[in-house]
């Protein structure tokens, strides 16, 4: 066969190293008949050997204004009825990724009832993802100093309990809360550079981790040190 063949790996960054590194001889193999395109969504889980060898092409998230633009391209193409609203609340979610946001749309929209209008209620419902007044209500209890540790942790875990949030989920919108808040003038930044730095390093244990409880314990000791 002439030519050069491509082979595209999607979810590069799942391979284990060992199957990486069988992966760098491969290429080093097949290099002059072959091209190898790598797709991952974190480049620092990719081993050097392989990097070295790859051209990088990093992709920003899409703006909320393209991402609403195609939901509604969607909406309109599938005759969805639909709020307006709700396309702002599914970009917020999504954080960028397009592919997210439809799948949420589809999830809200495959109801029971065909003639369910797709709202901004119903995509925080589906998604599990707390309102803004409800992150507000969060960060709020995190922040009052009148309150002990243990009235504050009884009070947080029933709210986040009751309510199924993610612990991952809470951690990211009180980090952008924060960071809300000094770019408003809210609170000095001086104070929250440790608790940020904090919530930086809890963020990427959860990540890593399942046990919510015990990093929600961390979560609130961390602003009643």
């Amino acid at each position: 066969m002439k030519g050069i063949k491509l082979i595209i790996l999607d979810e590069a960054d799942s391979m284990t190293f060992d199957a990486q590194f069988a992966l760098r001889r491969i290429i080093e193999k097949y290099s002059s008949s072959t091209r190898f395109c790598l797709i991952c969504n974190y480049d620092n889980k990719i081993i050097p050997a392989i990097k070295s060898r790859c051209a990088e092409f990093k992709f920003n998230p899409i703006s909320q204004e393209h991402i609403i633009t195609k939901l509604k391209h969607v909406a309109d193409s599938e005759n969805l009825s639909y709020d307006k609203s709700a396309f702002q609340v599914l970009s917020n979610i999504a954080k960028g990724d397009l592919r997210k946001a439809i799948n949420l749309m589809q999830s809200a929209s495959s109801g029971k009832d065909d003639m369910k209008q797709l709202n901004a209620e119903l995509c925080y419902n589906i998604a599990g993802y707390p309102k803004p007044n409800e992150i507000k209500k969060i960060s709020d209890m995190l922040f009052d100093d009148s309150k002990t540790l243990e009235v504050t942790s009884k009070k947080f875990r029933k709210y986040i309990t009751e309510n199924g949030y993610s612990i991952s989920i809470i951690l990211k919108e009180i980090i952008e809360d924060i960071v809300c808040r000094i770019s408003d003038g809210t609170i000095n930044p001086k104070e929250y550079c440790y608790i940020l730095s904090e919530l930086a390093g809890l963020e990427s244990k959860v990540s890593k981790s399942t046990f919510g409880d015990i990093y929600l314990s961390m979560l609130i000791s961390i602003f009643k040190k």
